[in-house]
């Protein structure tokens, strides 16, 4: 007889625990309540269940549970989608929660939008070259494509660069993107060493068609490029004419620049007959046409006696005795 009322006794208590609603339970009351927002921005790649609703429970260990749930898959980065209230229900219930235990209201969809911050190009080839240029002796570097922008997610942002490879032509590296405190992204970069080399370039924007003169071209350093040959001289240039346009510090070659006559046969010259620090000035008639630095038969106007002299000039000249 006792031993009878002894098993009836454990069948109510696992009955009765069985029943029993979820710990934390207030009398009378519900003991989740999730109350889902019309539109949600998550930035990680998985949308949460607090990203899309208010949670309230006063069981923490299930309110935690609930919190980090996986409702899906974010869309990508600056996109949108839609997650059904319907769905977020049947994940709740993996859980082991039942539908009795749970309250819901709100809109039946939530509109996900994956919002972004934005690493630059110019970032990630600044990043690069802080790692590799210590490592330099020689040369600057270029990339062998310039970066694109990467997307991460919002948070504080961090650029480290890990070991970089380096040979005398090229070097790589790979960029670790850090959004607070985890890396988000990766990306490799590619640069040439390239040496430089003293050079012509333009001091100023130049159209195409302007006659350089002495303060068109400047001498300066600029990275080589295999295979191009650079003026060294700014005579080389002065008094020929450009058949293309040039930004400031492009640099002038040989095969942008086109002879054009200076002096024309039959023009009036202006000479300048120079010997120390003698200097005289004469007019005569060209006997040919010249270019910059060519020497060239003149007519003296009064003696009509012929000499030579170099073209310096738009129709001038000058002899040294």
């Amino acid at each position: 007889m006792v031993a009878t009322m002894t098993r009836r006794s454990l069948l109510s208590a696992l009955l009765i625990s069985t029943l029993a609603p979820l710990p934390a339970l207030a009398a009378g009351g519900v003991p989740v309540q999730l109350t889902f927002r019309p539109s949600a921005d998550v930035g990680g790649g998985v949308i949460r269940l607090s990203d899309i609703a208010e949670i309230q429970c006063a069981d923490t260990k299930l309110a935690e549970a609930l919190r980090v749930l996986d409702i899906g898959s974010s869309p990508l980065f600056g996109t949108k989608r839609t997650v059904s209230v319907a769905y977020a229900r049947l994940r709740v219930k993996s859980l082991g929660v039942r539908d009795e235990q749970v309250q819901y209201t709100g809109p039946e969809n939530v509109a996900i939008t994956r919002v972004f911050q934005s690493v630059s190009g110019e970032a990630l080839l600044q990043a690069a070259r802080e790692a590799i240029e210590p490592q330099l002796t020689d040369g600057v570097l270029q990339p062998s494509t310039p970066p694109q922008e990467i997307r991460v997610a919002p948070g504080e942002l961090t650029l480290r660069a890990r070991e970089p490879r380096l040979t005398s032509t090229s070097a790589s590296v790979v960029i670790e993107i850090w959004v607070n405190q985890q890396v988000e992204s990766t990306v490799t970069l590619n640069l040439r060493v390239v040496q430089r080399t003293r050079a012509l370039v333009a001091s100023r924007p130049l159209t195409a068609g302007t006659i350089l003169t002495e303060d068109d071209p400047a001498s300066t350093e600029i990275p080589t490029n295999p295979g191009t040959t650079f003026l060294l001289d700014a005579a080389q240039a002065l008094g020929r004419q450009l058949s293309v346009s040039l930004q400031e510090g492009a640099p002038v070659l040989s095969t942008q620049l086109r002879l054009i006559p200076l002096v024309r046969r039959g023009a009036r010259v202006k000479v300048t007959c120079r010997s120390g620090s003698v200097a005289l000035a004469c007019t005569g008639e060209a006997q040919q046409d010249g270019t910059m630095g060519q020497t060239i038969r003149i007519r003296n106007v009064i003696s009509q006696l012929d000499f030579s002299a170099r073209v310096i000039g738009q129709d001038e000249l000058e002899m040294v005795f």
